[in-house]
């Protein structure tokens, strides 16, 4: 399950520039490094309404829940295409969320920071709905790798830059990607993350 990623200001125009988009620099996203959590807005690359380039929009975090309070956050790649309220959001609106990190929490309920080895940006696979009051996004998960192996068992699904567009653009392309292997990423525990002056 992934709930909570870590953004900070760079990631939109970096993530344009890696990903070929034609940034807005007059778009209000919401500055400063923080956790992205359930039901927080988020820059997200998506598609033009004719499924022709590449854009940001700003999306929040989680379905609405038809059938009880709060939101729905993950999807299941395995299932996605099967279930009725994912199946016409992956086959027609598909998205990718950068983020610097995301977080899991362990069987000791400690949190697990997630990174990759250059500190580049991950892209996490979604899908988005478009209702009155918005977008809103979901994060893909699929079956956890080794670098997950004892925190988690499940982790979010990844797209690398030079899938990006194929992901997004592509719907076979996208049932492909969601089937493979997932990069290996670097865990920073607690306590790896705290410094010590003496």
């Amino acid at each position: 399950m992934c709930c909570r990623f870590y953004v900070d200001d760079d990631l939109p125009e970096e993530a344009a520039g890696e990903l070929g988009i034609d940034f807005l620099p007059g778009k209000n996203w919401k500055k400063g490094a923080r956790d992205i959590q359930v039901t927080d807005p988020s820059p997200a690359v998506c598609s033009n309404i004719g499924g022709e380039k590449l854009f940001f929009d700003e999306m929040r975090f989680g379905f609405p829940n038809p059938y009880h309070k709060g939101v729905i956050v993950n999807a299941r790649q395995e299932s996605v295409t099967e279930k009725p309220m994912f199946r016409e959001s992956f086959e027609t609106r598909r998205c990718l969320i950068p983020a610097r990190a995301f977080y899991e929490w362990d069987r000791e309920k400690q949190k697990v920071r997630f990174t990759r080895e250059d500190g580049g940006i991950i892209y996490l696979a979604g899908c988005f709905e478009r209702t009155e009051e918005g977008l809103y996004f979901v994060i893909l998960t699929t079956a956890p790798n080794v670098c997950m192996q004892g925190i988690h068992d499940r982790m979010p699904l990844m797209v690398e830059r030079n899938e990006a567009r194929d992901f997004i653009l592509d719907g076979q392309a996208a049932d492909e990607l969601r089937k493979k292997p997932m990069p290996e990423l670097i865990p920073h525990r607690p306590f790896e993350q705290m410094s010590f002056h003496f």
